[in-house]
């Protein structure tokens, strides 16, 4: 499985984690956006996305042939 850091782990100076909106990596902010505006039928996209990823990465820790 491929995770994303789409937040870090930065505290304030009390030691407290800071906000989610302090927090946010690019990729997370790009994320959030791409999901709070997307309907059902691109969520079904990213779910293939995911798959297809998975299936990649499977794919690539197969044994190859000829290989020694």
């Amino acid at each position: 499985m491929v995770k994303f850091r789409t937040m870090t782990s930065a505290h304030g100076t009390d030691g407290q984690l800071l906000p989610d909106a302090d927090r946010l990596t690019a990729f997370g902010r790009f994320l959030r956006a791409s999901i709070s505006a997307a309907s059902e039928a691109t969520m079904s996209k990213f779910d293939r996305v995911e798959k297809i990823l998975t299936l990649g990465i499977k794919w690539q820790k197969l044994p190859q042939k000829g290989a020694s």
